[in-house]
């Protein structure tokens, strides 16, 4: 449902609407599952509002609130022991962003602030807290599904645009600060940190700063050639728990003092990396036109971490361990979430043609 209305000759709009969802969830498994999973969940009435105001014909001001709803993701129903229950209930978010553009013949400038909080994310805990570890790194121990907890962003979004003509140039630069809910209550935190997570830190895998600018010339009107650089700032690979097992007898930390079960430790923070890239493009005038295109990604081969994902739901029960000697366990930054390591210098020659 939505609608528009326009007032003051034009210059200010309105898109109004409203969404209701409702999903009905059916599973079944010989393995996972005892018994059918028949539950259904709706969203209630979600309200969105648009709106801009022209200021001048090159000027424009923006913005937008809306609610949104995205139901319990698939994963949850697939290759886990995990129980489904009637409190388990779909991720909601509210979305509100205030900006302004400036388009002109040969520019486009555009400067916005977002907010946005997130709450319900699902992950997975043990039945049985105390559960054997063994049992829990194998997959044989019963979990539990579980709404844990939200997450706000706040963040800057910076574009600009300008077309010289035989040359152009395009900068964007974002500022992101993501991070978990739940420090104000003592059990959400700790069932985050049963998974991996430590409330009130900045969520893995999201630069705080981030930059990128290309640079384009086309001296002819079949050769197209751009330079890129795309710098991402530090950002965090993993949150740092001790293992669900430990107590103060048994884990220690690197200053040799106990170390309970569940303790948050720290974070692993990545470095920022910066990558260039090239690009030369040449149009034949052949067969309604073939296309040679050379890519080089990565042109000074820089070291870095390209993305983080999780470890599995319930391996992140067991945090960062390490130096087992003597029957203690000495617990030290590290992390179980999984690094991929950037592509290397690469090199792409393609050819396109239409017929």
């Amino acid at each position: 449902m939505k609608g528009q209305f326009k007032l003051l000759d034009d210059r200010l709009s309105f898109d109004v609407g409203a969404t209701w969802l409702q999903n009905n969830y059916q599973a079944s498994s010989f393995l996972e599952y005892q018994g059918e999973v028949d539950i259904t969940r709706n969203s209630g009435l979600l309200p969105k509002l648009g709106a801009a105001f022209q200021l001048t014909d090159h000027i424009e001001i923006f913005g937008a609130f809306a609610q949104n709803w995205s139901g319990i993701p698939e994963d949850t129903f697939l290759g886990s022991t995990a129980a489904i229950t009637e409190d388990l209930q779909g991720l909601e978010s509210t979305n509100a962003d205030l900006g302004i553009r400036i388009v002109g013949d040969n520019y486009a400038f555009s400067l916005q602030g977002y907010i946005i909080d997130a709450d319900g994310f699902i992950g997975f805990t043990p039945l049985d807290p105390d559960a054997d570890p063994v049992e829990i790194i194998t997959g044989n121990a019963a979990t539990k599904s579980e709404n844990l907890g939200s997450q706000r962003t706040e963040g800057v979004e910076v574009t600009g645009f300008y077309d010289f003509g035989a040359a152009d140039i395009y900068v964007s630069y974002a500022y992101q600060n993501a991070r978990h809910g739940g420090t104000d209550d003592p059990d959400v935190a700790l069932a985050l940190r049963q998974v991996g997570v430590i409330a009130g830190e900045r969520v893995r895998d999201i630069p705080e700063h981030s930059i990128f600018a290309r640079l384009g010339w086309s001296p002819t009107d079949h050769l197209r050639l751009e330079a890129n650089i795309d710098y991402r700032g530090s950002r965090v690979g993993g949150h740092l728990i001790t293992p669900g097992f430990c107590n103060p007898f048994f884990c220690f930390g690197s200053d040799g003092s106990g170390a309970a079960a569940s303790s948050a430790l720290g974070i692993d923070q990545l470095e920022a990396y910066t990558t260039i890239g090239l690009l030369a493009q040449y149009d034949i005038d052949v067969f309604n036109g073939v296309t040679l295109q050379l890519n080089v990604d990565n042109l000074l081969d820089e070291n870095y971490i390209a993305s983080v994902s999780g470890a599995t739901a319930t391996l992140a029960e067991f945090g960062a361990i390490s130096n087992f000697s003597g029957g203690d366990i000495t617990a030290q930054p590290g992390s179980l979430d999984r690094y991929f390591i950037g592509a290397p210098r690469t090199i792409t020659f393609s050819i396109k043609a239409a017929f």
